[in-house]
Formats: structure tokens, sequence, C-alpha cells
């Protein structure tokens, strides 16, 4: 165990920046590959620091997915966009900001429109969301004459400017192999193409993780806006985003409890650390994490036929192989199903000894 391993007393949060800084630069290649901008999305890692490291790729714009997470940004970026539909009730906080940065908001419906050019004292950038199949938010792809209507009451606004397209295929996380995500993309494209033909000149934003990663192209986008790609987790691992070896955050856990009959070891780490994502395992079920060694600072490779199989508030249980292998006392390291929902859980990365901290709601 590392020095700083030592140290920990409770479920802490560890950061390999060595596989963030890989991930960060396989995206940075793949968006200069294709001739694309490129506009992280910093949902996922929620620190100036981890942003900071984007900045030798020519990084000069970013998407958040809170008003809160724009402000605390905008100490450092100048080109924010706030990847969720606009909350009527923040609109004076958004007027603020808009004072400070270059900052980019959503609509997804034309009624909006009025009540922003009343609200809104600072010029602002106004991008449509475009539902291409996920079925959350945005106008529906084939919505031609609505979407060219909202186009030309923006343009009737003096204080709002028409940003383009905004689209997000989180249906790409229900695939689970490159063959299906590309399948799920290459119908997106095909939605995609048809608005780029009737409004040639509007500038296409896409954002998902799976697609980000495993595409062959990208049809007339202009911008990618990835966000879990910064440290991957299990589900993208799953899906066929990535290896192994590409996540970059695991959770230190300190064991509390050992149950050999039942190959079960518990854990001071449950939902409130963990979240209660679950991951569906065939011949296993729903899992919440899987054990990887360390290398001293570094993840190392998973452990096998290990998996958080529950979790309460405060404990985690663990399926072990061999329980008399661990001890009370003994840290063990999970790597998350989802790496967003833990990181914001967590009040910090500990990454090679340094404490970096992480944006907490206001």
């Amino acid at each position: 165990m590392s020095p700083q391993h030592e140290m920990i007393d409770r479920p802490t949060l560890l950061l390999d920046k060595g596989r963030c800084l890989a991930n960060i630069h396989r995206m940075a290649e793949i968006c200069s590959q294709h001739s694309l901008s490129f506009r992280p999305h910093f949902k996922t890692h929620q620190s100036l620091e981890v942003g900071r490291w984007f900045r030798p790729y020519d990084v000069e714009k970013i998407a958040v997915s809170s008003v809160s997470m724009a402000e605390y940004f905008a100490e450092d970026w100048d080109d924010i966009m706030i990847a969720i539909p606009t909350n009527l009730r923040e609109l004076a906080r958004i007027d603020q900001l808009a004072k400070k940065c270059s900052l980019h908001i959503l609509i997804e419906h034309s009624e909006l429109i009025p009540i922003l050019a009343k609200a809104l004292h600072t010029s602002i950038t106004v991008h449509i969301e475009i539902d291409a199949g996920y079925g959350r938010t945005g106008v529906d792809s084939t919505e031609i004459e609505l979407i060219r209507s909202m186009i030309e009451g923006l343009s009737a606004k003096k204080n709002l400017r028409f940003g383009g397209f905004v689209i997000h295929n989180g249906h790409s996380y229900d695939a689970r192999s490159v063959h299906e995500i590309r399948a799920i993309h290459h119908d997106s494209m095909d939605k995609l193409n048809e608005l780029k033909h009737s409004f040639p000149e509007a500038h296409i934003s896409l954002g998902d993780t799976p697609a980000c990663s495993t595409a062959l192209n990208f049809g007339l986008v202009d911008e990618l806006r990835p966000g879990n790609f910064v440290f991957y987790d299990l589900t993208q691992l799953a899906i066929g985003s990535c290896q192994a070896d590409d996540i970059a955050v695991a959770v230190a856990c300190p064991i509390i409890a050992i149950y050999p009959d039942r190959h079960e070891i518990i854990v001071n780490a449950g939902g409130i650390h963990l979240s209660k994502d679950r991951l569906g395992i065939p011949g296993i079920g729903d899992i919440y994490g899987q054990l990887a060694d360390m290398q001293g600072h570094h993840i190392g490779s998973l452990l096998k036929e290990t998996y958080v199989k529950k979790l309460s508030q405060e404990h985690g249980t663990i399926h072990v192989p061999n329980p008399t292998d661990y001890r009370r006392g003994q840290l063990v390291y999970i790597l998350p199903v989802h790496s967003c929902m833990v990181v914001d859980l967590m009040p910090y990365y500990l990454c090679a000894g340094e404490r970096i901290e992480i944006f907490k709601h206001k």
C-alpha cells in the first residue's frame, strides 16, 4: 500500500491522473481527426484543477449541467454552455453570469423565447435542443417547421442569438456492443443530416460518450460535447466505449466485516458514496461496482469474480472468491458503475497524494 493510502480512514475517491490524461488526449485526437471543435462536458469531473488539464489541447469552451456549475467554472473559462433546458426560475442568475462570460443556454419550446427576451438584459446565445431518438427532452428532429419558427423567433430578438442545435443521444447507453452504439449513432446522423439540409448554416453539437468514443464518422456534426470519457466507468466498459484500463477513478473503501461462509466482505461504503446506479451482468444479476487492485498511485487490473452485490446507506456487500485473502481494516478499491454520480457524491479526489477539490452545488 502506498503511503497516501495509509492515511485513508473513510471512503475516498482516487484519481489516476495518467489514465485521465490519456482519455483527454484520445478524445482531443478524435476531434482533430474529424475536424470537429471540442467542447468537453465538465459535469463528470466537476473540478477546476482537472479542467486545467484540458488546456494543452487548445480547449477554449466547455459545457456544464447547471447554472451553479457554470458560475464555478466561470473563474477559469470564458465560453460556457449550460447543457440542460433553461430553468426559468434561474433567469436572474443567468443574466448576471452572461455579463462575465460568453454564455450559451438551451431551449426546447418556442414559449421560452419571449420570456427570455424580456427577462435577460445581456445578449446571450440560445441553442435549440433536438431529440434525435433519446426521448428525454428536445424538439423532435422531424418538426422542421416548428424548428424554423423557433429560429425566426430567436432572430427577431435583439438580445438573443441563435447558436445552433444541441443533441444528446443518451439511448446509446442502452447498447451492449460497439456495433449497437454505431447503429444508434448512424440512425441519429441520418436524422441530423436531414435537419442540416433544411438549416445548412446551423451549428450542430453532439454529446454522448459512447458515440464520441467509437463512431467512425460524425456526418455533418460540428462539435463534440462528451463528458463521461474523462474517467469512463463500468457502464462504459460494458457498452464497449472503453477498455478496463481506461477507467480513471476508484473508491478506496475500508473493510469493516468479513463472512467467509458467504464469500462476502463488507466495506464502509454505501449508496451515499457509490450511488445506487447498477449494471446487469449475465449470470450474476445487478452489481454496483467491481474491485480492482492498485499499483502505487495507479489503478491496476480488475479482480475476477469480485463485485459489489448490495448497497445500503453506509454498507457495501462485496462478493469475493477467497474471503480469507482479506482482513478488517484493509482497503479495497471499487471501480464505479457510473463515475459521474460517484464524483457528485464525494468531496474531493486524492491524486498521487494531492487533494483536488470537487465542486459542490450552492
